[in-house]
């Protein structure tokens, strides 16, 4: 019966193309990043409301209101684990770039990364706050040395599990293993990522130079 409700659960489900071609511009990396983030955001969520109902996950997931809600953290947690996301690559691109010259391209990288999915439905103001939000943490960020990215992966983890549709008394002795678990993910989709990354190409086109072969 679960593979029918997480048939109707996932009609929605975020595409990911794992795929192992190099990732040689902005726009590579944007997909690149959009995808690992939409990945990690729909198996974190889906599977911890999937274990932690337990047999009452099939009544729960034949809720209208309790999908509505689903949807919601679904959402929420793919903007949230996309900006943990920039921020690590933010992190790893600056020996190749001159010090705090890019702030610009990484918003619009998360502007655009955030626009490849058409805002949903109970964002009618589209992702305005979120991206404010984001300007702001790097901003304070740029300020600092790197953060490694298993510091930064922990933001993510704690607004899922704010958002999670589960009264707070349920899910409270949980918090640190959501948490955890959204950082594991992370931090595998990053390790992923970073064997198909070249710096020098993408640093080339932020600084708006000609990228050598």
């Amino acid at each position: 019966m679960f593979d029918t409700i997480r048939s109707a659960f996932s009609e929605r489900l975020f595409g990911r193309s794992p795929g192992r071609a190099k990732i040689v511009d902005l726009d590579a990396l944007k997909t690149a990043l959009s995808q690992e983030s939409a990945h990690v955001a729909q198996s974190a969520t889906y599977n911890y409301l999937r274990a932690r109902t337990g047999f009452l996950g099939p009544k729960l997931f034949n809720e209208t209101a309790f999908l509505e809600a689903v949807e919601v953290t679904r959402w929420e947690a793919y903007g949230a684990v996309l900006a943990d996301l920039v921020m690590i690559a933010e992190g790893a691109a600056r020996p190749f770039l001159p010090p705090g010259g890019a702030a610009a391209e990484w918003r619009n990288l998360f502007h655009q990364a955030l626009a490849v999915y058409p805002p949903p439905s109970h964002r009618e103001d589209g992702w305005l706050g979120l991206e404010e939000a984001f300007a702001a943490r790097l901003a304070a960020a740029a300020a600092l040395p790197p953060a490694a990215p298993e510091q930064i992966a922990v933001a993510a983890g704690q607004s899922i599990f704010s958002q999670l549709p589960l009264h707070p008394d349920i899910r409270k002795p949980d918090e640190e293993m959501v948490i955890n678990t959204v950082r594991f993910r992370m931090l595998r989709s990053w390790e992923s990522l970073k064997e198909r990354l070249e710096w020098p190409r993408i640093a080339a086109e932020i600084r708006h130079l000609p990228a050598a072969e």
